[in-house]
């Protein structure tokens, strides 16, 4: 009964790390996506502001990570060429998971107007 009651308090105590080691990971707040800035003159927006923390809250990290975008800063080039065929953000903003990305200023900052 001694080792169960151990192994238990182990097993608890290794789940708290893992979970904490995990959140410490996240929570990287809002980040600024600005990169195509000729393209994004062009069509007259601004950067995009991704919310990260606020997509943390609704979906597991698994769900963009490796598979939609690399965990590494500059290792993307989302473009809205690839967005509207379904990669990067338009992998879940597609009118059916998420908002579609017709509704510019739900993203990019400084929308004049699009062209």
């Amino acid at each position: 009964m001694k080792l169960i009651l151990t192994l238990f308090i182990i097993t608890i105590f290794i789940a708290t790390i893992a979970q904490t080691g995990s959140l410490q990971a996240a929570g990287l707040g809002d980040i600024e996506i600005n990169n195509q800035a000729k393209s994004r003159e062009e069509a007259g927006v601004g950067p995009v502001i991704f919310t990260h923390t606020q997509h943390e809250k609704r979906t597991k990290c698994s769900t963009c990570h490796p598979k939609l975008f690399k965990k590494k800063k500059g290792a993307n080039m989302i473009n809205m060429g690839a967005n509207m065929e379904g990669e990067y953000c338009g992998a879940c903003h597609n009118g059916m998971m998420a908002y579609p990305m017709v509704h510019c200023d739900k993203c990019h900052t400084d929308v004049k107007q699009v062209k």
